[in-house]
């Protein structure tokens, strides 16, 4: 007779023990998922990787009261961005590509200091393009 209890009790818990085994892996993948879903989803946006940019005209003067334009190309149809141009300062401005991927933006140059200036533009996740151009 005990021997027929002993039995019956361990194949009780060996009846249960997929599903034991199965409820502790999912409890476990839970608590490992947690921090990645508390983060939300990410929406980025990448782009077309053709990006690029040029700055005209180029050397500019900051003597006089004129502009820049930095034009670019190769930008995903009506993609918004900032366009930060970086020296003795950060010069920071926005602008949107039309249908066909371009854009243009001015600034004025008199707001730059001497030297060598970078163009980056960005996505507000990645920098999309980089140029040059020289202030005198």
């Amino acid at each position: 007779m005990l021997r027929s209890i002993a039995l019956r009790r361990t194949s009780g818990l060996v009846s249960r023990l997929p599903v034991i085994i199965v409820a502790l892996l999912v409890a476990i993948s839970a608590l490992a998922a947690g921090p990645v879903l508390a983060k939300g989803p990410r929406h980025r946006t990448s782009g077309t990787g053709y990006e690029k940019c040029y700055v005209t005209p180029n050397p500019v003067s900051n003597d006089v009261y004129g502009y820049f334009t930095v034009v670019g190309s190769g930008f995903a149809p009506g993609q918004g961005f900032e366009v930060d141009v970086v020296g003795n300062g950060v010069l920071t401005f926005y602008a949107t590509a039309d249908v066909y991927g371009n854009f243009a933006a001015s600034s004025l140059a008199t707001m730059l200091s001497d030297g060598q200036q970078t163009v980056s533009i960005s996505n507000g996740s990645a920098i999309l393009a980089i140029c040059y151009f020289q202030v005198t």
